[in-house]
């Protein structure tokens, strides 16, 4: 994927926690993205659940039960 690709910073960067971490649910990823970035990068919860629904319709990730 290039820079004019379909993914923001925001859910790219999630993207990549989950890939390091591993399945997680919104407030999980929320949290642990606090831990991993928050000096560095803030994230809302509402941000993490409206990137979690980009990712999902875009194929990248499926939501679990």
């Amino acid at each position: 994927m290039d820079s004019q690709g379909p993914l923001n910073s925001t859910a790219a960067a999630m993207l990549g926690l989950l890939a390091q971490i591993g399945p997680l649910n919104g407030n999980s990823l929320s949290r642990c993205a606090d831990v991993l970035i928050g000096d560095y990068w803030t994230l809302t919860r509402s941000q993490v659940y409206r990137e979690l629904q980009t990712l999902e319709e875009l194929e990248y990730i499926e939501a679990g039960p």
